[in-house]
């Protein structure tokens, strides 16, 4: 979803996170769900 919206920032896929940046240009991390 976030990809589509076109504000992730950064990426690392091999860590299943990325980041996305809001309206004031800050980052924030999305981790992937505990298993």
């Amino acid at each position: 979803m976030h990809k589509k919206m076109g504000c992730v920032c950064y990426e690392n896929p091999k860590m299943g996170i990325y980041f996305i940046e809001d309206p004031d240009g800050y980052w924030l991390e999305v981790l992937p769900e505990k298993r």
